[in-house]
């Protein structure tokens, strides 16, 4: 999720330059690099007064951003390590529809 959304910010950070008709887009491209607080942060980069309806949007990519982040950090420090399991490894022969032959890897847990 954090990969995504952060993903998408640099994506939209490399092309925003680009695009024709956007004049403060080359202001907020820099500031969408920042993971967390880009899209809040260039929400306040812009020279429009006050704050736009675009605010919910970029505080809940914000959010995603956090959200994704926490998920992240949160399965990779979990109890369960698959890796310390014990099991059996064996290659066997695979029947692939009517004509197709190969082999195939399988993992059985103990």
């Amino acid at each position: 999720m954090f990969g995504v959304s952060w993903g998408f910010a640099v994506v939209f950070a490399i092309a925003a330059p680009n695009l024709d008709g956007c004049s403060d887009c080359d202001k907020i491209a820099p500031v969408l690099w920042i993971p967390f607080a880009g899209p809040i942060l260039a929400e306040f980069v812009d020279e429009t007064p006050g704050v736009s309806p675009a605010f919910i949007l970029n505080a809940a990519w914000s959010g995603a951003q956090i959200v994704g982040a926490f998920l992240l950090i949160k399965g990779n420090i979990g109890k369960k390590n698959l890796s310390s399991r014990e099991g059996s490894l064996s290659l066997e022969p695979f029947h692939y529809r009517d004509d197709g032959y190969g082999l195939k890897l399988k993992y059985n847990f103990n």
